[in-house]
């Protein structure tokens, strides 16, 4: 169940919040107003109460959206042992189509519960998609230990088989961000028939080896920070024009490789890249 909690508010203020208690450790920012001093012992009572009455009908909105929709956890059968993953069907409708999503690099803090993954996701639920997202081997309760990108390719294409196992007769498509995001369309590129789409967010360009994108045919949307340290925007360039077609590049106007300042922007992208490509 704490799996479950982390991964609904991980986007919102962090896993953290709950594991110190929701109602003292939730910052003024998520709209609920931090402790202050009160003059009057009266003021202060009633104060009190509409503090108390804000976190009861916060908490009642919460509940109602996690009832709303399904919401699994999972351990997939991967191929260096158990993967722990996290299932979440669109809030307000039935799934149109199933998408993967994986997270960035193992060995340098990538969980599913990064915030760049948790807005991909919420982006894909938006336009219909049921998600799955999960952790690669050796990462929190995933077993196994990591294989430098090549093993990693294999829990997805685990991950993959049980998402579409449970929604067989929908379309899908891969999505990742950084690490996530090669490993997405490296394994997007070797099956056949291709995904609907695989859409990767902070593409890194340096040090990686990209000619098998020359001969990728499959739908593919990048997503990309304007100031990426690890996918910078010449680089970047001057490599797409010979990714192999259909293809479309966005830009967000970020301050690193993680969206910082502008994950609403970023999320918003997601949604209406995967609606073009889809309509």
């Amino acid at each position: 169940m704490g799996a479950l909690w982390a991964g609904l508010f991980a986007g919102s203020f962090g896993a953290r919040t709950l594991a110190g208690g929701l109602k003292s450790r939730l910052p003024a920012r998520c709209g609920i107003p931090s402790r202050g001093k009160v003059a009057g012992i009266g003021r202060k009572r009633l104060g009190r109460e509409r503090k108390g009455a804000f976190y009861l009908e916060f908490l009642k909105k919460a509940v109602a959206d996690i009832m709303a929709r399904k919401i699994e956890t999972h351990f997939v059968l991967g191929p260096a042992g158990r993967l722990e993953s996290l299932l979440e069907e669109p809030e307000h409708a039935e799934p149109r189509y199933a998408a993967l999503v994986c997270h960035p690099h193992p060995l340098y803090g990538g969980t599913m519960h990064n915030k760049v993954v948790y807005r991909i996701a919420r982006g894909l639920r938006k336009t219909g998609a049921v998600v799955l997202r999960f952790n690669f081997r050796g990462v929190n309760l995933s077993e196994g230990e990591h294989a430098h990108g090549i093993g990693e390719v294999d829990d997805a294409r685990a991950a993959l088989d049980f998402l579409r196992s449970r929604y067989p007769h929908l379309p899908w498509m891969l999505a990742g961000f950084s690490f996530g995001s090669q490993v997405a369309l490296r394994l997007g590129c070797s099956l056949q028939p291709a995904p609907r789409l695989v859409l990767a967010a902070g593409f890194p360009t340096m040090r990686e080896d990209h000619r098998y994108l020359a001969h990728c045919g499959g739908p593919k949307v990048f997503i990309q920070s304007t100031h990426d340290e690890h996918g910078p925007r010449a680089e970047l360039e001057a490599v797409y024009p010979g990714f192999a077609d259909p293809k479309e590049l966005y830009w967000v106007e970020a301050k690193d490789h993680f969206f910082s300042g502008a994950l609403d922007r970023f999320e918003a992208c997601v949604t209406a890249s995967c609606l073009r490509v889809s309509s």
